[in-house]
């Protein structure tokens, strides 16, 4: 959440009071441990939403990354298929070695490079891979120094790539204040801790109702 490092920290205690059962978790995979999302095979979401997830993910969907790691591997144990868009060739590559072979054979990752940060950013040359798709499941979570992206890429993916009964992911959705007014979505929010994060953050999970439902 915004803050400065200490204001940060100072959110913790509160977190833990909304929500004991994130202690023990948080205590042994925090950033103090140095251990990454990719090394906990854990996406890098609030727990709350981590937790939701795991109960509703079926072993059919079919899910799409806009950038991966730990939820790559995370998804994989849990859905049909996952596509992953990387922009960093060797991370890719590096994914792809820490996943074992039951969930390789259900992950797709895909290499397509962006422009430098901060820069004009069309979506439509970076999404052209996955054209044609269509996913139950699509996870919007560039790097940081690239979170300017996710607000232009949410039409793109929204009229090309997600289902209709489909739902987007948004790690760090405080960034965005603005983004669930601008798409014709149910929202669900989830703050809390996560692992490998210095305090609280929040992931939004919009979901797009099937044609001629209201949201």
């Amino acid at each position: 959440m915004h803050g400065n490092f200490a204001q940060r920290l100072g959110r913790i205690p509160l977190a833990l009071l909304r929500r004991p059962q994130d202690l023990l978790r948080y205590v042994s995979q925090s950033p103090w441990t140095r251990r990454s999302p990719l090394e906990l095979e854990l996406p890098w979401f609030s727990y709350a939403a981590i937790d939701f997830l795991a109960a509703v993910i079926k072993p059919t969907d079919r899910v799409c990354e806009l950038g991966g790691g730990g939820s790559t591997l995370w998804f994989a144990q849990r859905a049909g298929h996952v596509v992953t868009l990387e922009s960093d060739p060797a991370w890719a590559a590096h994914i792809r070695t820490k996943l074992p072979p039951e969930s390789a054979r259900k992950v797709e990752i895909i290499e397509s490079p962006l422009p430098p940060a901060f820069t004009p950013f069309d979506p439509a040359p970076y999404l052209a891979p996955l054209q044609g798709r269509q996913f139950d499941w699509i996870v919007l979570d560039f790097m940081d120094d690239e979170f300017d992206r996710r607000p232009a890429a949410l039409p793109w993916l929204e009229q090309h790539l997600l289902n209709r009964g489909g739902a987007l992911i948004v790690d760090d959705a405080w960034r965005y204040p603005s983004l669930a007014s601008k798409h014709l979505a149910k929202t669900l929010r989830f703050p809390s801790l996560g692992p490998a994060r210095y305090g609280v953050t929040r992931t939004d999970i919009h979901y797009y109702q099937p044609t001629g439902e209201s949201s």
